[in-house]
């Protein structure tokens, strides 16, 4: 379905919801809001390939409607490998769970309805969180990631993908509006550009780029990379010794 949650109405600041309005349309809308959203699932089996071993353990802390465990689940279809999904909203899970039915691979995906907070995790041989982060409260974002490098194995991977603020105002304006320009040539209005805007203000708060890797660094990663970066979106990989 076309993305128009944001085409009309009245959006009060931290409005934003990931509720069945959104899940119905998330994959038109990620593909439209996300510079190179396909490029960096795509980037992330290629990573998987090379640190996912046969028997391995893969998570997707917030993995929305389920697009980058699929991709996973076909280009790792050579490896028995167990493949598992979480996401706090259920309306996203159970567009997940429609879509994967759907397909036909070699790995069944297990979702859970739980916060990355809160879900168990253990044996970890890749665990990734795509854009995610950015709408935890900054506060619980030591723990959490403290908790990600706990439970990858040793010579396991973290690949974290954010939205980034930039440290130079002028840097900033200049990607806020180039951004807001590639919105705008997929086609978003002027109105659901700034709906949205409004909508996810004070819910989506990122970090600087060197506020991403030294979170990573505190939380015991030694070694960590950018390994795609787009104006004000980046993604990152942790190696874990």
């Amino acid at each position: 379905m076309i993305d128009k949650v944001f085409s009309e109405g009245d959006f009060q600041k931290g409005s934003f919801r990931f509720n069945s309005s959104v899940a119905s349309v998330f994959d038109d809308m990620a593909n439209r809001s996300i510079p190179f959203y396909r490029e960096v699932i795509q980037l992330t089996g290629q990573l998987a390939e090379t640190v996912v071993p046969n028997g391995g353990r893969v998570y997707d802390l917030g993995c929305s409607t389920g697009n980058t465990l699929m991709f996973l689940a076909q280009s790792l279809q050579h490896k028995k490998i167990k493949l598992i999904g979480c996401d706090p909203a259920e309306a996203m899970l159970t567009k997940a769970a429609e879509k994967a039915a759907a397909f036909t691979y070699s790995h069944e995906i297990e979702f859970i309805q739980n916060t990355c907070e809160n879900i168990e995790l253990a044996d970890a041989d890749l665990i990734i969180m795509n854009y995610t982060l950015q709408f935890i409260d900054k506060a619980e974002r030591p723990a959490l990631l403290k908790k990600i490098f706990k439970a990858l194995k040793p010579g396991g991977v973290f690949i974290i993908s954010e939205k980034l603020k930039q440290e130079s105002k002028r840097v900033e304006d200049f990607n806020t509006q180039t951004y807001e320009k590639f919105k705008a040539g997929n086609g978003y209005s002027d109105l659901e550009i700034a709906n949205k805007r409004q909508a996810l203000e004070n819910i989506l708060i990122p970090g600087s780029l060197n506020e991403n890797i030294s979170q990573l660094t505190d939380a015991g990663f030694t070694e960590t990379e950018t390994i795609f970066k787009w104006l004000n979106f980046a993604t990152f990989a942790a190696f874990k010794k």
